[in-house]
């Protein structure tokens, strides 16, 4: 059904509000009678607060209009685009908006409730400053609230904090840049020597954060002259509130974990940093552990692993926790040809979680298989545990380890890819075929490449292991297309030596069509594959797109197969040749469709098939599958879509767009669920 939603504005209130806002610009724009207003900061703050309403109502007056449907407003809402012509560079963002007017509320007597002590206590900074600069201190909690937000690590809270309790009495100079005086307990003689570096750093520090983030290279140097305590407190303190945007201090990060007790704070940091909201990791955050000297970084890089595999394994398939963030600088700090046996060690040790997903252990585990990671005198280790199909623990690092293992020495690697081939396990013995082709391949011994993919495909087992496998059967297509071409192949190795086929050189219809992908950039992505794979094509009547002797041997392939499931369907529909429907083929889509009618599910396979090959003749069967999928109406109808577009039609027929009726009040807005 439809779905109906009740009214946001009637005509009637929309115009009411767009007059009341172009009489709020007009009256804004004729200025102040008094000049001393012009500089008078209330009177600023005011002009700001009748600018922004007068923005914010003729942007609802726009969208309750487009809404309502009303063709009657059209002219208003063409007023009120001329008026915001000129504000592109007022694009503040929604909870800023809500935030500076509970800010206002504040300033003119609205009591402070639990509402408001959350907010002064919120992630966001922005919001926590509009908290600030509106408390008065008139009562107790007031009061609460401002001594702490005047500690504040963030300039922009904390002196307006400070500010507003100026007249109870002096506040500590340091607070919210040091956790205690950095003076207090040092020998007169030392604080004397520090006490211009620190006065610079605490003026520095009543700057606004994109101020001191443009001073990171002086921060730091300043930073440099203290000791590690003092250091430490004040670089924890400055990189452990705020955002992504405003913790962009890459040297001050990199010196933080380079002083004594740094590791740890830098840990707390994390902590504070997962805190904010929609946190990442920038590449300014991820510079901190990236330049740090290679002995230090493997400390640092230990340290990060070990604090993110000590996750609760409930928060192991969570990405905004410290823990995360940890693991992800991991992969950043270990420097190239770093011992990554205290990463196997630690990966082998952590607990079991029971989630899915363990986001963290993958994070940790992907060092291994880092471009810059070697395995050095694990080589024998790790071949023993692939060898053993990774038992255990062992298996989170499987994918990581064979990459590692490609850069293991060609004396050890070798005899453990021949034990691999002789192994009845399937894993096993795929990831040999991979290593004797590429990394463990022996010219001397096996004959290049393609001689050697041609012997491997001798061997039943192995033939059916490399067109199973589509990298792999890239690097046998050429005995595997000969192949197909005698009839050799089943149906899903057929398809399979096809689809590789067309990856190389073209020929089969795309899924998906998309203006994007053009004939030039779909032919520079198969002669990105040619180059890569160029030892293991071979004479010129065994390459080229897909052939119609080829196309035949797949068609017999196909009508012999006696499995029908929907894996089935799905795979023998998404390999058809490119060009007008062949009579066999559409043959297989009205036995398709046939299917269709006891397996709904079908409809997905079907529709897909249908982007790539479908005429105008075809397009009723969409109608079809929508009566009789519903469950899978918005795929189908976005599949429709699609093909129309490709067929040079209107994207959408002209009895599917949305419908939309203005109404005085009531429901409104007749719009289909899946459009």
């Amino acid at each position: 059904m439809p779905k109906q939603y009740p009214l946001l504005a009637t005509a009637e209130e929309i115009r009411t509000i767009a007059r009341r806002a172009i009489t709020l610009m007009e009256v804004l724009h004729e200025g102040h009678d008094d000049d001393t207003a012009w500089n008078d900061p209330d009177a600023q703050r005011l002009d700001n607060l009748v600018f922004r309403g007068a923005k914010e109502a003729m942007r609802f007056c726009a969208t309750a209009a487009g809404l309502l449907g009303d063709a009657s407003l059209l002219q208003l809402v063409a007023t009120l685009l001329e008026e915001q012509g000129g504000w592109d560079d007022h694009a503040d963002k929604d909870t800023d908006v809500v935030a500076e007017g509970l800010g206002e509320l504040l300033r003119r007597g609205a009591p402070v409730n639990d509402s408001v002590a959350a907010f002064a206590a919120s992630p966001n900074d922005d919001i926590r400053a509009v908290i600030a600069a509106g408390l008065r201190p008139t009562n107790e909690r007031a009061i609460k609230l401002l001594e702490t937000l005047a500690k504040d690590p963030i300039a922009d809270v904390r002196k307006p904090a400070q500010e507003a309790l100026a007249s109870r009495g002096e506040l500590h100079w340091w607070a919210g840049k040091w956790q205690r005086d950095p003076l207090a307990h040092l020998p007169a003689a030392d604080a004397e020597a520090l006490r211009e570096p620190i006065e610079r750093i605490s003026a520095m520090l009543d700057e606004s954060r994109w101020a001191l983030m443009k001073q990171d290279r002086e921060f730091t140097e300043l930073v440099a002259k203290l000791p590690d305590p003092i250091a430490v407190d004040v670089l924890e303190t400055t990189l452990a509130s705020g955002g992504n945007h405003d913790t962009r201090m890459p040297l001050t990060g990199a010196h933080l974990l380079s002083r004594e007790g740094g590791i740890e704070a830098f840990l707390r940091v994390l902590s504070g940093w997962a805190k904010a909201r929609a946190f990442h990791l920038t590449p300014d955050h991820k510079a901190m552990v990236a330049t740090l000297p290679h002995d230090r970084a493997v400390v640092v890089g230990l340290a990060l692993a070990k604090y993110a595999l000590s996750a609760p394994a409930s928060v192991r398939d969570e990405v905004s926790t410290a823990y995360f963030l940890a693991a992800e600088l991991v992969e950043e700090v270990m420097p190239p040809g770093a011992d990554l046996a205290p990463i196997v060690e630690l990966v082998l040790e952590a607990p079991e979680t029971a989630s899915r997903m363990d986001f963290i252990m993958n994070k940790i585990a992907n060092v291994l298989g880092a471009k810059n990671a070697r395995p050095g005198a694990l080589s024998e280790r790790l071949l023993a545990a692939r060898l053993a199909g990774y038992p255990g623990a062992w298996s989170r690092m499987a994918g990581n380890i064979d990459k590692l293992l490609q850069k293991a020495p060609f004396e050890q690697l070798r005899p453990a890819v021949e034990q691999a081939l002789r192994s009845d396990d399937d894993k096993l013995t795929r990831w040999a075929l991979r290593c004797i082709l590429t990394d463990a391949h022996a010219a001397e011994t096996d004959g290049s490449r393609l001689e050697l993919a041609a012997r491997l495909c001798e061997d039943t087992r192995l033939r059916g292991l490399l067109v199973a496998d589509s990298s792999l059967t890239k690097m046998a297509i050429t005995p595997l297309r000969a192949a197909l071409r005698r009839g050799e192949l089943a149906c899903m190795e057929a398809l399979n030596v096809v689809s590789a086929i067309s990856e190389l050189w073209g020929g089969v219809a795309p899924m998906f069509f998309s203006r994007a992908l053009t004939s030039a950039g779909k032919e520079e992505a198969r002669q990105k594959a040619r180059a890569e794979h160029a030892p293991f094509l071979g004479p010129e009547e065994l390459s080229g797109p897909v052939t119609e002797d080829e196309w035949t041997a797949l068609r017999r392939a196909r009508e012999a197969n006696t499995s029908h499931e929907y894996g089935d369907w799905m795979r023998i529909l998404s390999v058809l040749p490119e060009g007008p429907w062949h009579p066999e083929d559409h043959a297989l889509l009205d036995r398709a469709l046939a299917a269709f009618e006891e397996h709904p599910e079908l409809a997905m396979p079907i529709s897909m098939c249908l982007t790539a090959k479908a005429t105008v003749d075809d397009l009723p069967i969409f109608d079809r599958l929508i009566e009789r999928a519903p469950d899978h109406r918005a795929l189908v109808r976005s599949n429709l879509y699609s093909t129309r577009e490709r067929l040079g039609l209107p994207k959408k027929p002209a009895d599917d767009t949305a419908k939309a009726e203005a109404t005085s009040g009531g429901d409104w807005m007749d719009e289909d669920d899946d459009a």
